[in-house]
């Protein structure tokens, strides 16, 4: 098969006859972004599944860290009986699993029994946002650059010890050096080559300057396309490197000194095709469209750094890493600002730095875009790019706990209005979970326990 080529029900169709698939994941994002679903027979699936969809206890979107259902959320209770959501399968989103024996995945949507869908579904939340961009006549396309930590241990290993003190894959600084990088090449070479059969367009795999740090860079593409790739991938490595006899986490900071991002990047297009954020005539390159947007993205950062920042150990990343923002400002290719400014022309976009890899992609993926998107409409004023370190200025800090940013998430008038009170509420009760459980000066070893297969 081609790298990228799109699986369809006739593919399928024919791979079940030949008898080379009997398994098909049904699958969806939770709140924290891992795949979860069920994997039903072949026969199963073409009865039931595709013509009713498949019921699944809606707990399942309001769990916690550890994955186990969670009091307090509206969704799904003990007061209501924790009733059923419906999946429905998404036949476009058939993808292979090649790190799998004979089984092929599909996503889909999750609906009350009635037809609704359900509004506090990460995927439906970047649905709805992107449907409102475009709907301006603004065509998105989002590039990820999801980055994860592997260890040379043993998933099994780390699991007996609390995933504490785990030997990282990879010595200090041999993300670019050939020789010194190819220790990890088994497990890099089959997230290239097997994650490119979801498909999801993969680039390139690079280490990065803390030991065990990787990154995959996605090709830029439709929002909901590219997310529903990176779910998978995300899905995938931690699979492949248990298989390795490795393991592999997207917590966001394991370390004290360093931490694992999960930069977005937008460009825009106009109705004609045209780069929206780029006028070789104005300021810095930037078009009017292009100022609104980053003035968007800043004025809204602290308000939506729940969702880039989900968890307790979120915060670690902003304060020890010097590749992280720690303030609310922007520059043109500056690494140390939380909105960076990249290319020229028809290639600028938009790199938004502040979500980490414990981010769910499409709820970073949707803050991004409605912030922009508030920006333009408002004709947001750009302040000055910039220049040098980022991280000691005078533009506002970003949050520097999960607890502040549940009170800008919770505070915020703005957020209600366009993510609506549901999801407001739902995902402020999932924060105040996390803060119960781990506390605001948690240990790194308790949140290590907790997030390192939590996100």
């Amino acid at each position: 098969m081609l790298s990228n080529e799109r699986l369809t029900m006739a593919d399928l169709d024919f791979e079940i006859e030949k008898r080379a698939i009997d398994t098909i994941l049904v699958a969806f994002s939770d709140l924290q972004g891992r795949l979860v679903g069920r994997r039903v027979t072949v026969d199963y699936f073409r009865t039931t599944v595709l013509v009713s969809g498949m019921r699944l206890p809606s707990y399942l979107l309001a769990t916690d860290a550890t994955g186990r259902p969670a009091r307090g959320f509206d969704l799904s209770s003990v007061e209501n009986g924790y009733p059923d959501l419906v999946l429905r399968a998404d036949p476009a989103t058939l993808f292979r699993m090649p790190w799998q024996p004979a089984t092929v995945g599909i996503l889909g949507d999750l609906e009350l029994p009635d037809g609704t869908p359900v509004s506090t579904s990460p995927r439906e939340i970047l649905r709805r946002q992107a449907q409102r961009i475009e709907g301006s006549s603004l065509l998105p396309d989002i590039g990820l650059e999801p980055q994860f930590t592997a260890f040379a241990d043993s998933h099994r290993e780390g699991l007996r010890d609390g995933f504490a003190d785990l030997n990282h894959a990879g010595p200090v600084g041999a993300g670019h050096v050939a020789f010194q990088s190819a220790t990890s090449e088994p497990l890099l070479h089959r997230v290239r080559s097997e994650g490119s059969q979801i498909p999801v367009g993969i680039e390139a795999t690079v280490g990065l300057p803390s030991p065990g740090h990787f990154e995959v860079t996605l090709r830029p593409g439709n929002a909901v396309a590219v997310c529903d790739g990176a779910l998978v991938l995300r899905a995938a490595i931690k699979d492949i490197a248990v298989q390795e006899g490795m393991c592999a986490t997207f917590m966001s900071a394991y370390d004290q000194d360093a931490g694992t991002a999960g930069h977005v990047t937008v460009s825009l297009r106009g109705a004609r095709g045209g780069t929206a954020l780029a006028d070789r005539h104005g300021d810095g390159g930037l078009s009017e469209v292009g100022k609104a947007f980053i003035a968007g993205q800043l004025e809204h950062a602290s308000e939506l750094c729940l969702l880039y920042a989900p968890n307790v150990n979120s915060y670690r990343r902003f304060s020890a890493d010097p590749f992280s923002p720690s303030a609310v400002n922007w520059g043109t290719d500056n690494r140390t600002c939380a909105i960076r400014v990249l290319g020229a022309e028809s290639t600028l976009r938009v790199e938004n730095r502040i979500p980490g890899s414990d981010a769910n992609p499409y709820l970073a993926v949707a803050a991004t875009v409605a912030a922009g998107l508030d920006g333009i409409n408002r004709q947001a004023r750009l302040p000055a790019a910039v220049s040098g370190d980022g991280r000691h200025t005078d533009a506002l800090p970003l949050p520097t706990s999960l607890t502040e940013a549940l009170i800008a998430w919770t505070e915020s008038a703005w957020v209600r209005e366009t993510f609506g009170a549901t999801v407001q509420d739902h995902y402020a009760r999932l924060a105040r979970l996390e803060l119960d459980a781990v506390g605001e000066a948690g240990s790194l070893d308790a949140e290590r326990s907790r997030y390192f297969d939590g996100c």
